[in-house]
């Protein structure tokens, strides 16, 4: 029993004179010392902070630059900009939706209708923000059906018929096959071709989508 009892008074004053232990008390501590709470690699980044900081005044108006001079740190100067500089997509992508929803052909040939209506298709895509989405497949299948039924719908009547037999295809071919298919038969008019039906054309399109 003496022996355990000078084990452990020896284990507590190894303790106690042991550096590395987190209740060492080393002499020059005391209770109005000041402890370091940065971590090690702080002034890193303080110094990467302080020369974004540097960048993105030297970028802006001076006026505005005033505006966020005083922020501690290169996070709270995008997010104060963010929030008094950036303006709503809402209203231009209304716009756009309804620039697409009421485009037709009209007097247009098919080459310049579809320019027209893939140019608006890009335009709404860059301001769109990105979704999360179980599977991506299934929503660049919706959207790509979605433009082939705006597509088709803003042709003249005069392509009726295609139409018609294009929805009839399963599946549905691409927009730049559907493009394709659609010139090749404002092609044929501008040529005085007899009227045939899409069958053969409709064939090629397939099995280039199979390939």
């Amino acid at each position: 029993m003496a022996n355990d009892k000078e084990v452990e008074t020896s284990s507590k004053d190894g303790n106690k004179s042991d550096v590395s232990n987190p209740l060492f008390i080393h002499h020059f501590d005391h209770p109005g010392m000041v402890l370091k709470t940065d971590p090690d690699e702080f002034s890193l980044w303080q110094r990467c902070n302080d020369m974004i900081i540097s960048w993105i005044l030297n970028s802006l108006d001076h006026d505005i630059a005033d505006s966020v001079i005083y922020s501690d740190t290169a996070h709270d100067i995008w997010e104060d900009l963010k929030e008094c500089l950036s303006q709503s997509n809402v209203p231009r992508i209304f716009q756009i939706e309804r620039d697409i929803a009421s485009l037709t052909q009209d007097q247009m040939s098919v080459a310049a209708h579809y320019t027209r209506l893939k140019g608006l298709w890009d335009e709404l895509a860059s301001y769109s923000d990105v979704p999360t989405y179980t599977c991506a497949a299934m929503k660049d299948h919706a959207d790509e059906r979605n433009r082939v039924m705006q597509f088709l719908m803003g042709l003249n009547d005069s392509y009726d018929a295609a139409r018609g037999q294009i929805l009839l295809m399963q599946p549905l071919p691409s927009i730049p096959n559907i493009y394709s298919l659609i010139s090749q038969k404002e092609k044929q008019r501008q040529l005085g071709t007899p009227r045939t039906t899409l069958e053969p054309v409709a064939i090629v399109v397939c099995q280039h989508r199979g390939s």
